[in-house]
C-alpha cells in the first residue's frame, strides 16, 4: 500500500475508530476487485450485503432522491411480467441489482468518516493504475513483437479481455478526478499523484478513447487552472496540453483518424442504412454509434410508452438492424443502444427513462448548488459517458455507479 494511504490509515488513531470495520474492509475489496475479476468482486458485493445485514442496519432514512432512484430498478422490474424472453429479462434484473441494493444499504444510516472514503477512493485509484501497468506492459509487448509502433496504440492493447476499452477509459478518467481532487484539497504536489495520473493519461493516449481524452483534459485543466495563479504557469499548462494532443495526432495512426471522423463528418461519411452498405468495409466507433442510435431511436418510436421489457431489448435492437439492412450489426456483431438514455428509454418506456434522466438531472443541480465539487464531476463523468454507452448495461458498470454514487448521494458523509 503507498505511504500516502498509510498514513491515512494512522491518521484513525485506531482500528476501533471505524464504524462497522469489517463492513468497511468489505466494502475496500469491492473497490480494489472492481475493474478486475467480475466473479470476485461479485463475491465481496455478496459479503457486503450479508454483513450489513448481520449488523441489522434497517432503518432507512428515504428522501425523494432516494425515492426516485429506487424506482428506475423498480420500473425495470415491472418490465419483467411483458418481456417474452424472461430468461434474458432475469439476467439482467440479476446483473442490476447493485442499483437497488447499494443506494437501500447506505440510506440506512452508515456514518464513515470521510477519511474512510477517501480510503475507498485511493484504493480504487491504485486499483486501476496497477491495472494501467498491465496494460502498458502489454502494448509495448506487442510493439516489440510486431516491430510496428502502431501496435501501441487501440484496444487491442488490453491484456484482459473480459474488461471493456470504454469500461477502462471511464475508470482512468473516475481516478483522475480522485487524485486531482485529493491534490487540491492537499495543495500538494506527491509523487503518488504524479505516478498515477501519468498512467491514466498514457492508457487513455495507448486507448485513444475519445471521450475519455476529452474529460481528462477539461477536468485536469479545471483543476490545475484553480492551483496555479500565475498567468504563465497556467499558459504553461495550456501548451503542454496542446504539444500532447499535436503528438498524438501526429504518432497515432488511430487517434488520427478517429478525429478526421469527427472533421470530416457529414452524411457521405456516415452508414447508409436501408442500403446494405455497411459491410466490405472497416468503421470508426463513431460512424457505428450513429448508425445504432438511428435503429435505437426508431425501435423507441415502436414501444414509446413502456418500452419492449427489460429482456427484449437486445432482441429488438437486432431485428431493427436487420430490417434497416444494417448486417455489419445484425449477422457479424451484438451492439447494445451504446447510449444509456437510450437503452433505459428502450427497455421500460418513457418512465424508465424520466426517472433515470430526473434522477441525474435534479443530482447535479443540487450538488451543483451545494458546492459539492467532486460529487458533481463525478455525475458529470458519468452522464458524459452515458451518451457514447451503455454504463448500466455491464457489470462493472453497474458496480461503479451504483457503489459510488450510493456514497456521495445517500451516506451520511459523501462528499
Amino acid at each position: 500500500m503507498p505511504r500516502e494511504s498509510i498514513n491515512s490509515l494512522e491518521q484513525l488513531n485506531s482500528w476501533k475508530s471505524f464504524e462497522y470495520p469489517f463492513l468497511w474492509l468489505s466494502a475496500a475489496g469491492i473497490a480494489v476487485t472492481m475493474i478486475w475479476l467480475p466473479l470476485i468482486n461479485a463475491m465481496m458485493c455478496i459479503c457486503f450485503l450479508l454483513l450489513w445485514l448481520y449488523y441489522r442496519r434497517l432503518h432507512f432514512e428515504f428522501s425523494f432522491l432516494l425515492v426516485l432512484w429506487i424506482s428506475v430498478y423498480l420500473i425495470t422490474a415491472v418490465s419483467f411480467f411483458y418481456s417474452e424472453n424472461r430468461s434474458e429479462a432475469l439476467r439482467i434484473l440479476q446483473l442490476k441489482l447493485p442499483l437497488l441494493v447499494f443506494p437501500l444499504i447506505f440510506a440506512s444510516g452508515i456514518n464513515w468518516k470521510k477519511e474512510q472514503i477517501r480510503l475507498l477512493l485511493l484504493l480504487f485509484s491504485w486499483s486501476v493504475g496497477i491495472f494501467c501497468v498491465f496494460t502498458i506492459g502489454n502494448a509495448l509487448l506487442l510493439a516489440f513483437s510486431s516491430g510496428n509502433i502502431q501496435s501501441l496504440f487501440g484496444y487491442k492493447i488490453i491484456p484482459f479481455k473480459f474488461v471493456y476499452a470504454s469500461v477502462i477509459s471511464l475508470f482512468c478518467v473516475f481516478g483522475t478526478v480522485i487524485q486531482l481532487y485529493d491534490l487540491s484539497r492537499k495543495k500538494q504536489i506527491r509523487t503518488e499523484h504524479l505516478f498515477l495520473l501519468l498512467l491514466f493519461w498514457i492508457t487513455l493516449i495507448l486507448l485513444s478513447n475519445r471521450m475519455g481524452l476529452l474529460l481528462s483534459s477539461i477536468i485536469t485543466i479545471y483543476f490545475l487552472f484553480g492551483m496555479v495563479r500565475s498567468v504563465i504557469m497556467k499558459g504553461a499548462v495550456a501548451a503542454i496540453l496542446f504539444t500532447v494532443f499535436i503528438s498524438l495526432y501526429n504518432w497515432n495512426n488511430t487517434f488520427r483518424e478517429k478525429i478526421q471522423v469527427i472533421t470530416n463528418l457529414n452524411s457521405s461519411q456516415m452508414i447508409q442504412l436501408d442500403e446494405n452498405a455497411s459491410l466490405d468495409r472497416t468503421w470508426d466507433g463513431l460512424q457505428l454509434r450513429w448508425a445504432i442510435w438511428n435503429c435505437a431511436a426508431g425501435a423507441i418510436k415502436k414501444h414509446f410508452w413502456i418500452g419492449t421489457g427489460v429482456g427484449d431489448a437486445q432482441q429488438t435492437l437486432q431485428q431493427t438492424y436487420e430490417q434497416r439492412k444494417f448486417y455489419f450489426a445484425s449477422k457479424y456483431n451484438t451492439y447494445n443502444a451504446h447510449n444509456q438514455f437510450l437503452e433505459q428509454w428502450l427497455m421500460t418506456g418513457i418512465a424508465g427513462f424520466l426517472a433515470f434522466f430526473l434522477y441525474l438531472a435534479i443530482s447535479l443541480i443540487q450538488s451543483i448548488r451545494n458546492r459539492r465539487v467532486f460529487y458533481t464531476l463525478f455525475l458529470v463523468v458519468f452522464t458524459a459517458f452515458c451518451f457514447t454507452e451503455s454504463v448500466l448495461e455491464v457489470s462493472k458498470g453497474v458496480v461503479w455507479f451504483s457503489f459510488f454514487n450510493s456514497i456521495f448521494a445517500f451516506s451520511d458523509r459523501g462528499e
